[in-house]
């Protein structure tokens, strides 16, 4: 910390985290205190928390990650998780385009996917 800015210890990765982090989990707790209180503003409140909490699992495995890769025995796995998911996002983006664009096709065309009805 000494040799470093303030500024960068604020911007490196591991820092953004464990502030997210912090971030997260009190307003988890704050909700959790107060869930007497009905405010929906922007979301649904379930809406809302059920997005948190998929943040904090995904930073909480992304944080055990970190601490994973120190042992010598599962270093090179993280590194190949790492890798693999950074290989695998040309491919989610695809993937989320095209299921956006298949809907969109959907409500444009106004089609109606009746299950109820029997077949000819």
């Amino acid at each position: 910390m000494s040799h470093l800015g303030i500024v960068d210890y604020l911007f490196d990765f591991w820092n953004i985290v464990d502030s997210t982090q912090f971030i997260v989990f009190g307003y988890l707790t704050y909700d959790v205190l107060n869930e007497s209180v009905e405010d929906d503003i922007i979301l649904d409140k379930s809406v809302t928390i059920k997005l948190l909490y998929i943040v904090a699992l995904l930073q909480a495995f992304g944080k055990s990650m970190f601490f994973a890769r120190i042992y010598d025995d599962y270093g090179f796995l993280v590194r190949m998780i790492g890798m693999t998911m950074k290989e695998l996002l040309p491919l989610i983006f695809f993937f989320l385009v095209f299921t956006l664009f298949f809907a969109l096709a959907y409500m444009a065309l106004g089609i109606d996917i009746d299950t109820t009805r029997p077949g000819p």
